[in-house]
């Protein structure tokens, strides 16, 4: 199925057959075509030419989608980095006048017009419940002064463009906080637009940068603090959430203590069980990073694959087989880029110039063998 929009010869198009969706505009001439082809145009200048976005009437100011441009055939085609979302409604505008400010040999008698097409798509609403924030990481209560970063979770894919107004962080009298997160141009979302990652400001977490020098850390050591997601946060149907979330925590004294392989405690299981190996941390890690940079292998160096289980606010990771464990020689391959909730890795703290990190210096990685014995 697809949905078009023409103006003369030049038509926009929405293909739905494949995942992702694509958006073309198709109708060019040869001449046209292999213009565009020698040109190499950058993602931003193709942007002023081909734009798709989202339509929403609370957003002043849409910015272009992320995504891909590329000539197929006889076309040019956009591919979004995510997928489209139901309920939402999308517009394409191809522009004749910035495709010929651009490139001003295209007047040469071809099919182009000085105007802009334009072209709505929607994908229908599904009933669907109100979605609900599921958890929110760091877990703790106690949280570091030089925190770097919180994930929030969702039951359902979200709106992009919408954290910054319904998403603060208050003081123990209640007060919002202004300036605290990274301002990011697009939101910092995974693929699936259920976690939101919101970044404090790496300016003022990192000593001896301006920011910091000049307005200081965002949280204050014995401080309360509350991070709050209001219920008017959008779903990807334009739906509101079903409630508002609400996690409060105590500031405690900053993290400056990279995380250290050598001080994890190793807790393996026994040959023919299915019992989890488990680690024990000194610290909480990062949680998102804990499901990525932590690897099981046996002796011939394949994957083990299998579930990924944290607990206790993160200092414990459990890592369940998909198979019964077998007697013999395994390892933990960790990336070397593993962080704590501070920010700090392998290699060295965060607030360390990259110049002086010399910890495991030019390693990507690093192997923790263990024995699963009968």
């Amino acid at each position: 199925m697809a949905l078009a929009q023409s103006s003369n010869d030049i038509t926009i198009t929405w293909h739905q057959q494949n995942a992702p969706i694509a958006v073309e505009v198709a109708g060019f001439s040869e001449v046209t075509l292999q213009t565009l082809i020698a040109q190499e145009l950058l993602t931003e200048q193709w942007q002023q030419v081909f734009q798709v976005i989202v339509v929403d009437e609370q957003l002043q100011n849409p910015v272009p989608m992320l995504g891909s441009y590329s000539i197929e055939a006889d076309s040019l085609s956009f591919r979004p980095r995510f997928p489209l979302l139901a309920g939402q409604t999308y517009q394409a505008s191809f522009s004749f006048a910035e495709l010929v400010t651009l490139l001003p040999d295209l007047l040469d008698g071809s099919n182009l017009q000085q105007d802009t097409i334009i072209s709505e798509f929607a994908l229908p609403r599904a009933d669907t419940p109100l979605a609900e924030v599921t958890a929110i990481y760091p877990s703790a209560d106690e949280l570091p002064e030089n925190l770097l970063r919180f994930y929030v979770y969702f039951s359902a894919p979200m709106r992009e463009g919408f954290a910054v107004e319904h998403i603060h962080l208050l003081d123990g009298q209640g007060h919002v906080l202004e300036g605290i997160f990274f301002d990011a141009i697009f939101e910092l979302w995974d693929p699936s637009m259920q976690r939101l990652t919101l970044l404090f400001d790496p300016g003022r977490v990192k000593t001896g940068l301006r920011a910091h020098e000049e307005l200081g850390r965002a949280l204050t050591v014995g401080e309360t603090y509350s991070l709050v997601i209001n219920e008017d946060m959008r779903d990807a149907s334009g739906q509101g959430l079903a409630r508002a979330f609400e996690k409060t925590f105590t500031v405690t004294e900053a993290d400056l203590s990279p995380p250290d392989v050598n001080l994890w405690q190793l807790i393996t299981p026994e040959a023919g069980s299915t019992d989890a190996l488990s680690i024990r941390f000194p610290a909480p890690l990062d949680h998102a990073l804990l499901t990525d940079y932590v690897r099981v292998q046996n002796a011939e160096g394949e994957v083990v694959h299998g579930e990924i289980l944290l607990e206790q606010n993160e200092t414990v990771w459990h890592f369940n087989s998909e198979t019964a464990w077998q007697t013999g020689s395994y390892s933990l391959l960790v990336n070397t880029k593993l962080e704590d909730i501070a920010g700090n890795n392998l290699h060295g703290l965060f607030d360390t110039p990259p110049e002086e990190k010399l910890i495991l210096l030019g390693q990507t990685s690093v192997s923790i063998s263990f024995q699963i014995r009968p």
